[in-house]
């Protein structure tokens, strides 16, 4: 049954379904129990984990109806980044779309470009392509590209909000991309400078190019002086 439960596309839906299997489970639950407290050293390091575990289950419905760090969605670097916390930076929620983020000192930080064209995205105009970069010495071990962003309205909808966009080239084909949904940290009318870390591919690449796209919303957006840079930990 848990087999079947879990063969679905979309894994997080699976727990849901579990909810109809509750009443045979607890046979078992209430088997394992009764086991425990047969022991007499390791029933105090299960009443422990129990503990912990429903601690831990009272978290996630707090989360998941006031504190507002579920998301169905998530991925594995935002899960341990909120893991039984109740206030995170606005900031981790670009961990729901990339995979790293860099909180040391910056170090042999490299300008490698500056834009102060302002590009606007709204209905229209859904996408932009900034002049690709090439990086001259393969030294440095992150990429940070910036963007000041204003939303006029907020786009709610996490598949249509705004993406800026890193994407790395080789022999004119995608080697790996990264992105962060604008919308994600910017309220009504707010304008605010955003940015996105990006490790640099251990093998050799020709170029990177950044992109900006609307992502199918209406709303309309104003994004300017994009810069990109390069630097180690």
């Amino acid at each position: 049954n848990f087999y079947v439960v879990t063969a679905w596309d979309v894994w997080q839906y699976g727990g849901r379904a579990m909810i109809q299997s509750y009443p045979v489970l607890a046979f078992g639950m209430a088997a394992f129990i009764t086991f425990i407290f047969q022991q007499k050293v390791g029933k105090y390091v299960w009443i422990l984990l129990c503990i912990l575990f429903c601690y831990y289950n009272l978290w996630w419905t707090h989360q998941a109806h006031r504190g507002g760090l579920l998301n169905t969605d998530m991925t594995k670097a935002y899960f341990w980044k909120i893991l039984l916390r109740y206030q995170v930076p606005l900031d981790a929620q670009k961990l729901l779309d990339t995979d790293k983020e860099f909180l040391g000192t910056q170090k042999n930080v490299e300008p490698l470009f500056i834009s102060d064209s302002t590009y606007k995205l709204d209905a229209q105009h859904q996408l932009c392509f900034l002049p690709k970069i090439t990086i001259a010495h393969r030294n440095h071990k992150w990429l940070r590209v910036y963007a000041t962003c204003q939303l006029h309205q907020k786009e709610w909808d996490q598949w249509k909000m705004t993406q800026l966009v890193i994407l790395f080239e080789k022999d004119k084909q995608e080697m790996k991309r990264r992105c962060i949904r604008i919308q994600r940290l910017l309220c009504d009318g707010e304008k605010k400078e955003v940015w996105i870390d990006v490790k640099l591919p251990k093998d050799n690449f020709d170029d990177l190019q950044i992109e900006l796209w609307n992502a199918g919303n209406n709303k309309p957006i104003e994004i300017n002086h994009i810069r990109a840079e390069v630097y180690d930990e």
